[in-house]
């Protein structure tokens, strides 16, 4: 089964060496590196990020194990990369390694909320101290609230444009008790929100109707 390994990818490499030296490379596993997109006008920052990307390519290099080195560059916008990384993770196939050391905290956060979105598909998640420099191990809680059949259906109904309760309710072909009940449960969860136009999902929402 292959092995994929995430790194929040920064300037300094040591946590990549230390996560794949103690989990050890097999044949076919696969290193994403996330990248931040680059500073304006910053030329010496890209330059280290390209050198930090290219010693990680030659020691896989050195290996010969045929493991493939992929890049995912980010946006540094919370909401889209948020969704872009949990649209990744509940793609991943096979056992999944995730290092939450070192890079950029712009992309640390979303990076940390996307993996406990997706907790059952990873199967170590990996930090280093900053108290002792050393590399551990934690359990990644799942932090996305759970909906029942007909909530997610409203949600998924509530979708693009912002709907009124009276159109989810005819298009649910439910009662509008039952609506209203749903959409106040939706939305103490954090899923739902209401505008003056109607209601739509949340970026948790989104999040959930993509998972579903």
């Amino acid at each position: 089964m292959s092995k994929s390994f995430i790194f929040n990818m920064g300037y300094d490499t040591s946590h990549v060496h230390s996560v794949l030296s103690k989990e050890g490379l097999e044949p076919g596993s696969s290193v994403i590196l996330l990248v931040p997109p680059g500073k304006t006008g910053s030329q010496s920052s890209d330059k280290r990020q390209e050198n930090a990307i290219h010693d990680i390519s030659n020691y896989l290099s050195s290996l010969d194990l045929n493991v493939e080195l992929e890049t995912m560059r980010l946006k540094g916008v919370f909401d889209q990369d948020l969704l872009a990384l949990n649209r990744f993770l509940s793609g991943l196939e096979g056992e999944v390694c995730l290092s939450l050391s070192g890079g950029s905290r712009d992309i640390l956060i979303p990076l940390t909320l996307a993996a406990s979105y997706n907790s059952q598909n990873i199967e170590k998640t990996y930090f280093r101290s900053d108290l002792n420099s050393g590399l551990n191990t934690f359990e990644l809680p799942d932090s996305l609230f759970g909906a029942d059949s007909v909530e997610k259906e409203l949600l998924e109904l509530a979708a693009g444009e912002p709907k009124t309760a009276d159109q989810l309710s005819q298009r649910k072909n439910t009662s509008k008790s039952t609506v209203y009940r749903k959409l106040r449960s939706l939305k103490e969860n954090g899923l739902i929100e209401k505008t003056e136009e109607g209601y739509q999902p949340t970026l948790l929402g989104q999040i959930l109707i993509e998972k579903l």
